[in-house]
């Protein structure tokens, strides 16, 4: 497996940014507190998260 380049890590910015602009059109506005509840390490524990 090949390290990305700046180039590569720039368009995967470039996608996750469209993304989570187009995430609230499709779904709703996402509140706060559950975006960073998905951020948290802890919280991302498989046997307390079901998939």
């Amino acid at each position: 497996m090949n390290t990305p380049d700046k180039v590569e890590w720039a368009e995967c910015a470039r996608l996750l940014a469209m993304n989570v602009a187009h995430y609230p059109m499709g779904y709703g506005e996402l509140p706060l507190d559950k975006t960073l509840a998905v951020t948290d390490p802890v919280a991302l524990v498989p046997a307390s998260r079901p998939l």
